[in-house]
């Protein structure tokens, strides 16, 4: 069965490094499937791709200039790189093509016969056309319906988040109309929000992976650790956001003091070389030190010396729950590799 990304899925993980897209290449040899990749998703995702760049572009020369200013010693100045944008965007094309073997019959052209559909569609409101991207993705949706009346098994998968477009009021099925449309084109369109939750679908029983298996296996140290450099890097901002609308209060540090996990659930993929893939979902309570100084205290100290020379800091302990996604490569019984895929704040 093929499977459609839409540009979304892309968009969470540009270069495509999770393990999750390691899995489903493994899905799609074992069932001889391919990645079919609709040519305005392609053309999307790579605008999405040259903006990305030229924002980092922007914030190095930025900083750059910032850093030179700073400077005394001129002859020590830096010149920010020289980078050919559009160059890039081409080379991430190929690079696309290559990490999911995107076959070129599989990249589908635009069919400007399309047009009166879509106009219509748009005007009556008829789904996927809604109030946002109504065009693109009654665009998206007719291809797959063409592309899916033409193969052999009258069958394919799309992945995409747009659950408001797409998928019915429980976010997890095809929108009723839409079944209805494949039922009298007697087709199915499968739908999912995520690769992982495809993944999911499409999992293993293995008998001796259980309850037991996972607590005796999974290395809790080097999950604390995972966690609490995960909270002080790529999830502080996402802290910091979560504190700063509890307290109205935007000078603040913070830091983890310990992790208590409360409830788990996983899934598991056997791999085409016989390695197995346990994805653990597990729910834990964090508790952590906040320290933070009323706003009307800061306003007269710079603020790196705030904490320091402030005498009215509040510090507060607080309790985050959250939902911790693992990632356990299993070889002969025993786990080979362990890793933090993603933290989310469930309070």
């Amino acid at each position: 069965m093929d499977v459609i990304l839409d540009s979304n899925i892309y968009r969470d993980d540009i270069l495509l490094r999770s393990k999750y897209f390691d899995l489903l290449n493994d899905y799609l040899i074992k069932t001889n499937s391919s990645i079919v990749l609709p040519q305005i998703v392609l053309d999307e995702t790579k605008e999405l791709y040259l903006r990305a760049l030229q924002q980092r572009q922007s914030k190095i020369r930025t900083n750059i200039n910032e850093l030179n200013l700073a400077l005394i010693d001129k002859t020590i100045h830096n010149s920010p790189p020289t980078i050919d944008i559009n160059l890039e965007v081409e080379k991430y094309e190929l690079y696309i093509k290559r990490r999911l073997n995107i076959k070129k019959e599989k990249v589908i052209p635009i069919n400007n016969d399309f047009l009166p559909e879509i106009i219509k569609r748009c005007i009556k409101r008829q789904k996927p056309a809604g109030e946002k991207y109504e065009a693109r993705d009654t665009l998206i949706w007719l291809t797959i319906k063409q592309y899916c009346e033409n193969t052999h098994q009258k069958q394919v998968t799309l992945i995409s988040k747009n659950h408001s477009d797409f998928a019915g009021s429980d976010k997890k099925t095809l929108e009723r109309s839409l079944i209805a449309e494949c039922d009298l084109l007697q087709i199915r369109i499968n739908y999912f929000q995520s690769v992982e939750e495809f993944i999911a679908a499409h999992a293993t029983e293995i008998s001796f992976i259980n309850e037991d298996w996972l607590a005796e296996n999974l290395d809790f140290e080097v999950l604390k650790t995972d966690v609490f450099d995960s909270l002080n890097n790529s999830n502080k901002k996402t802290v910091y956001s979560y504190f700063t609308q509890k307290t109205k209060n935007k000078q603040l540090i913070f830091k983890p003091l310990l992790i208590q996990p409360y409830d788990d659930d996983f899934f598991i993929y056997e791999m085409i070389d016989n390695s197995i893939i346990v994805n653990a979902i597990i729910k834990a309570e964090l508790k952590i030190e906040f320290k933070y100084i009323p706003e009307d205290s800061c306003k007269t100290i710079e603020h790196f010396n705030c904490y320091s020379q402030n005498k009215d800091q509040i510090i507060t302990i607080e309790y985050l729950y959250v939902a911790l996604h693992i990632i356990i490569t299993v070889k002969n019984r025993k786990t080979f590799k362990q890793e933090l895929s993603s933290l989310q704040i469930i309070n």
